[in-house]
């Protein structure tokens, strides 16, 4: 536990985050038997991380003979410290000149050697001690020290033993990356859960029963002064039941990590006049069933977005619509041809009753009956057309092809089957039926059966 952190020679009040990344509080101190000295030239703090500008700021004693000398006191003598100094040289002095000394606590030397400093470079000695109620610290130069000895800061703590196990590491890991991000809370240093007394500000813990191990249930940061988006940390403190995040500035939306806070049953997100209200749907879902408590008053209405989404509704509405309405129409046409498929007769129609067994005689008795659109001539009609069959003009599958006239002086190919062709009788049938219903002027004018 801290007990004090001072920046010693600084003419600065405070020193704390953005120059210290850890924001931990330096705070100046000075007194009249010390000078203090500066630098404009940057130190790396390199082991304890010490801001630059706390060690570009130094004390020497008045007296150049004399020591710097710190104390306190406690009316605990069980009370255990641990005191860590630090130092930079950032005097620039002769080649043979030698700053060097030794650190005392209440009169006994720590350490084995004096410390002995270059130029910028930065260094520290630390040791812990207890059993008394006034303590002392004294840095004296060695004898064979020129120059006096220099002191830039210096922290105590107070060391307390632990009794418990620490906090779980995901609430840990997570508690510190929102303390990183938010810069939040002076006194938020250390575990945050234990020991008990020493918690953090805003932060309830509770023991786990299965891990015994601390896990974070609550988390109050209210008015604490919080920018930015709300971070998708807060989703992993897994075990959180009430967040209050209620009267900052924070901006954007509500991640969608809060939905795995499954045990939250309170969730104050007011007075946050640049925040969505838009919040994911586990967490809807979590409060229309009861089991959780929002609080929006306050929050950044966003109209926009419910119109984007009725938007999208109504255009998926439509391409649906339009889908069934052409699948529908679709099966309409797919009903209308096959129903017209059904009533269209095919060129064998009416010529079922012709087997392959079928005579000439049988149209000629008439056993058999065909019905064309076409009119029918008779054989001395023919015989006027062609001349007699005098013109022939080629041969085909049934039989000799004539040229003839009509009396309209209309020119035709007059074709006639042969007893001897290879085609029967229904084969030449079929195919005068076909041609008649073909709709062309040129195309099978007229037909005799002979």
């Amino acid at each position: 536990m801290l007990y004090t952190r001072k920046d010693v020679g600084s003419n600065t009040d405070v020193v704390r985050f953005p120059d210290d990344a850890h924001d931990r509080v330096w705070l100046n101190w000075t007194k009249s038997a010390w000078k203090t000295i500066s630098t404009n030239s940057s130190i790396d703090g390199f082991t304890y991380d010490v801001p630059s500008v706390v060690l570009q700021t130094a004390v020497i004693p008045s007296d150049p003979k004399g020591p710097i000398e710190i104390g306190w006191s406690t009316s605990n003598t069980s009370t255990k410290f641990f005191v860590l100094l630090h130092y930079a040289d950032i005097q620039t002095w002769p080649n043979n000149s030698l700053r060097e000394f030794n650190v005392y606590a209440n009169g006994d030397q720590v350490g084995n050697s004096p410390v002995a400093l270059g130029y910028l470079n930065p260094g520290y000695i630390s040791y812990t001690h207890t059993g008394q109620t006034n303590y002392s610290v004294s840095l004296k130069s060695t004898p064979n020290a020129t120059l006096p000895p220099i002191l830039n800061a210096f922290e105590i703590y107070i060391v307390l033993p632990v009794t418990s196990l620490p906090t779980y590491s995901g609430d840990a890991t997570a508690i510190n990356s929102i303390k990183g991000n938010y810069s939040v809370r002076e006194g938020w240093s250390g575990d945050p859960c234990v020991p008990t007394s020493l918690g953090w500000t805003g932060v309830n813990c509770t023991i786990n029963s299965t891990s015994n191990l601390p896990r974070i249930t609550a988390l109050n940061l209210s008015s604490s002064g919080l920018t930015g988006a709300v971070l998708s940390a807060f989703g992993s403190l897994t075990e959180l039941e009430s967040l209050d995040l209620s009267h900052n500035n924070l901006s954007g939306i509500v991640p969608n990590s809060l939905d795995q806070l499954e045990s939250l049953t309170f969730l104050d997100l007011s007075e946050n006049s640049a925040l969505l209200d838009t919040l994911p749907p586990g967490l809807l879902k979590r409060q229309k069933n009861g089991l959780l408590t929002i609080n929006l008053n306050g929050t950044k209405s966003a109209p926009e977005t419910k119109k984007s989404s009725k938007v999208v509704i109504l255009v998926i509405a439509a391409v649906l619509l339009l889908i069934v309405g052409a699948f529908a129409l679709f099966l309409l046409y797919l009903k209308k041809r096959r129903n017209a498929r059904k009533n269209t007769p095919t060129p064998h129609a009416e010529t079922e009753k012709l087997g392959t067994e079928t005579s000439f005689d049988e149209f000629k008795t008439g056993a058999i009956r065909l019905t064309f659109d076409k009119k029918q001539f008779s054989f001395d009609d023919l015989k006027l057309i062609t001349s007699n069959f005098s013109n022939q003009i080629g041969i085909g599958g049934f039989g000799k092809v004539f040229k003839g006239s009509l009396e309209n002086g209309m020119e035709v190919a007059v074709k006639v089957r042969s007893e001897s062709s290879s085609q029967g009788i229904k084969q030449f049938l079929n195919e005068v039926k076909s041609l008649s219903r073909v709709h062309h002027k040129n195309c099978l004018v007229d037909w005799l059966l002979h």
